[in-house]
């Protein structure tokens, strides 16, 4: 469950169009009020279970002949069911409290559908902060991130995730799928050079390796906390053509998927960043795939929440 709020921003600006940060929150008729909301139940790891925590407790004493029977076990039927009910309504109350982020729409000139997400991911540091992201809906039941779009806040967080990892920023689009949080990508730092490199080879020089290697998110997670897991794709062409990477946590339940198009042989690496919600304890499966022109490789791993 999300909570949601709807504005339309006939004066809506992308941020290749808006001059400044400022620009872009009056540009979308109030942005910054998706700010107003109160994270702290997540960061402190509450739920409204938790917080409802009691017992029932109930002595019935009766003495009334041969009736006390009769009594005492209509009263344990009532007892059972207040409580099953009680159950019900606390599972349901929890279930509830699965929210991990807030959204806020808005919808531009041009027809594209602009949300502000607001979710509380990792500090990288065992802690977690509160985050703005920038997305629009591709048309296909997805939601696109693009390094460009976000705020100067949101920029530094996705330079500081990639530089975790030894990787820099990737800028092209990360696509969301499924109950996906958040979701963007990074790229090896020598990528860049390497691709120079490979796009200025003579045709008639001999071929490099030809290979690409998947690998797919393992570890653990707390449960009822965002947690982002990464899959890494490495791969080097020696033809033109399209590079492609999909990583999947819980059976495809949140995904994260991104494509490059090159115009002449290519070699890097590229992480892509999903973050999701474990809702109960157990093992989620995952997948990270990946394919160059004629070849895939696809690897499978799995993430504990405990």
């Amino acid at each position: 469950m999300v909570a949601m709020s709807v504005e339309w921003a006939p004066d809506f600006l992308t941020a290749e169009s808006a001059a400044s940060d400022d620009d872009f929150i009056k540009a979308s008729g109030g942005m910054e009020k998706v700010n107003e909301y109160d994270f702290g139940w997540l960061l402190w790891g509450g739920g409204a279970a938790g917080r409802r925590r009691g017992c029932f407790r109930s002595v019935f004493h009766m003495s009334f002949g041969s009736w006390m029977g009769t009594i005492l076990m209509n009263t344990k039927r009532i007892i059972g069911g207040v409580w099953m009910a009680a159950l019900a309504l606390a599972s349901a109350s929890a279930h509830a409290s699965d929210r991990s982020y807030t959204d806020h729409e808005l919808a531009s000139r041009d027809g594209k559908k602009w949300i502000t997400r607001t979710a509380a991911l990792t500090d990288f540091d065992g802690g977690q902060v509160v985050v703005e992201l920038r997305l629009f809906e591709d048309g296909k039941g997805g939601l696109v991130y693009r390094y460009d779009d976000q705020t100067e806040a949101t920029k530094l967080y996705h330079q500081a995730s990639c530089e975790e990892t030894g990787a820099e920023v990737r800028r092209g689009d990360t696509v969301l799928g499924g109950e996906s949080v958040a979701a963007w990508s990074c790229m090896g730092v020598a990528d860049k050079q390497a691709e120079s490199e490979k796009s200025t080879e003579r045709t008639d020089a001999p071929r490099a390796a030809y290979y690409v290697h998947a690998l797919a998110p393992s570890g653990s997670a707390p449960l009822g906390v965002n947690f982002h897991s990464v899959g890494i794709a490495r791969y080097q062409s020696s033809i033109a053509g399209e590079s492609n990477g999909n990583v999947s946590i819980d059976n495809g339940r949140c995904t994260a998927s991104a494509v490059d198009h090159h115009t002449g042989p290519f070699v890097g690496s590229y992480e892509l960043k999903v973050v999701c919600i474990g809702t109960q304890r157990g093992r989620l499966n995952t997948s990270m795939s990946a394919c160059i022109p004629r070849v895939c490789s696809t690897d499978v791993g799995a993430v504990d929440v405990i």
